[in-house]
């Protein structure tokens, strides 16, 4: 689910680039020219990834501040890439845009 949430995150947000190799211990968050690794073989269960994606998206929230990238459509990107891992026909809908 965790490596799911970050190809979707990745596929969805241009300026994030994963980088992972298989059986590998970590992955590689790259966010414009700043890169920061990630354990993945200690996610074992929902709240690991929980928690894990809680460490990415700080990096990536400090790294995209003052940006055009809205970060709702990060977590969006996460949420259906953890979703397609127990259905791959899933797809939710787009949040509507708050108004100011």
């Amino acid at each position: 689910m965790f490596l799911s949430a970050l190809n979707y995150v990745q596929r969805d947000v241009a300026q994030v680039i994963v980088l992972y190799e298989e059986g590998a211990n970590e992955v590689s968050v790259r966010v414009e020219s700043a890169e920061k690794k990630f354990r993945v073989d200690n996610v074992q269960g929902p709240w690991d990834v929980s928690a894990r994606l809680r460490d990415v998206f700080g990096f990536v929230q400090d790294k995209l501040r003052g940006t055009e990238v809205d970060l709702r459509e990060v977590e969006y990107a996460a949420c259906n890439g953890m979703l397609h891992t127990l259905d791959p026909h899933w797809s939710s809908f787009r949040p509507t845009p708050t108004r100011r």
